[in-house]
């Protein structure tokens, strides 16, 4: 797709087949849609933005985006203003979610400083979301070593009455406001509470305060836990866990040392993280890790041809990055809904 923000209004694209040649902006013009049609915002807006970026553009793709965002964070400025509590916060809502799709592309920039800015304007209008709920959402932050976690509980209604609380981890790169077609509007429509929160790896400890991923997820999912128990708003015997993407992974983990879920499902199980690295990599070169031969590793890497497209992949899944390797059992029931080689909604104990 191709176009721009002035003179003829760009052609739309059809919704079928691909809406981009550059296989990273399809798959995020397909979550861009995919989610538009959960209700975090129109769907012709996010047709519409996606008509105006230029194919294999990072700049044209952070740019419209942004605009976009901008006109609905205006307008939920407006709503609110005149009073219009619930339309203000389904524009901030779209706000967020605009925001945080303009950040997709960015480590396909020359640098990554616009990255900080746009995921504050994101949050920002996330908060506002919140905030125009009228206390029928709440924010709190959980505890966690030597700093807090940013926590969201989203409920059906401010009544404060007990309710089964279902808690989502995060994929990797994956926006809070881009939970709401994960599972935060299902729960909702089920008279749930849903709680959302940044992890180590995740936005805001990743953006703001450079904390990275980590292995244990236990120590994670554990303080959310002491927390949300305490609530009256909280039946903590029924506690559901959800997990996205590079969730897949941590949860299962967590679920072999925290026991109070009392089910999970995990969209997709992540079996093996390394598997998508080694996917991009000669056999040589997994060959040389497998090996131990680290310097000769490093050597190939740093004077192998530049690939913009792999570079552009590299800076993006390495960021939030630490190192793991360990492996546990776990006993809460877990459904697993696909890949890697699993089959689709069987439930498993392990």
């Amino acid at each position: 797709m191709t176009g721009s923000t002035t003179g003829t209004p760009p052609e739309l694209p059809a919704l079928t087949g691909r809406l981009f040649t550059d296989d990273d902006f399809d798959f995020n013009a397909r979550c861009a849609i995919s989610k538009a049609g959960q209700g975090s915002f129109d769907l012709g807006v996010a047709v519409q933005t996606l008509a105006r970026i230029t194919d294999g553009d990072p700049a044209s793709w952070l740019r419209e985006w942004t605009i976009t965002a901008d006109r609905l964070h205006h307008q939920a400025v407006t709503a609110q203003q005149a009073g219009r509590h619930q339309t203000s916060a389904w524009y901030h809502l779209g706000a967020a979610d605009a925001y945080a799709r303009a950040t997709a592309l960015i480590d396909g920039l020359p640098d990554d400083s616009s990255l900080l800015p746009t995921f504050t304007r994101h949050r920002a209008c996330w908060e506002a979301f919140i905030t125009a709920s009228r206390s029928r959402h709440v924010r709190f932050d959980i505890p966690f070593e030597n700093t807090t976690l940013a926590g969201y509980l989203l409920r059906p209604d401010s009544n404060g009455a007990p309710r089964p609380t279902l808690v989502i981890t995060n994929g990797s790169d994956g926006s809070l406001s881009g939970l709401w077609g994960e599972g935060i509007r299902a729960g909702l429509d089920r008279n749930w509470n849903v709680f959302v929160f940044d992890g180590p790896g995740q936005q805001s400890l990743l953006f703001e305060q450079g904390i990275p991923f980590r292995h244990d997820w236990e120590t994670v999912l554990t303080p959310v836990l002491d927390s949300l128990v305490g609530r009256p708003d909280v039946d903590a015997e029924r506690l559901l866990a959800s997990a996205v993407s590079q969730g897949g992974y941590w949860l299962p983990r967590a679920l072999a040392f925290e026991h109070r879920f009392v089910a999970a499902a995990v969209d997709g199980g992540v079996w093996d993280v390394a598997r998508v690295w080694y996917a991009n990599l000669p056999q040589a070169l997994v060959d040389l890790l497998h090996a131990g031969e680290r310097d000769r590793f490093n050597h190939t890497m740093a004077t192998a041809p530049s690939n913009a497209v792999r570079n552009r992949g590299f800076r993006f899944r390495a960021r939030p990055y630490g190192s793991f390797d360990t492996r546990t059992t776990c006993s809460t029931p877990w459904a697993s809904t696909g890949w890697p080689r699993s089959p689709r909604r069987s439930v498993l104990h392990c």
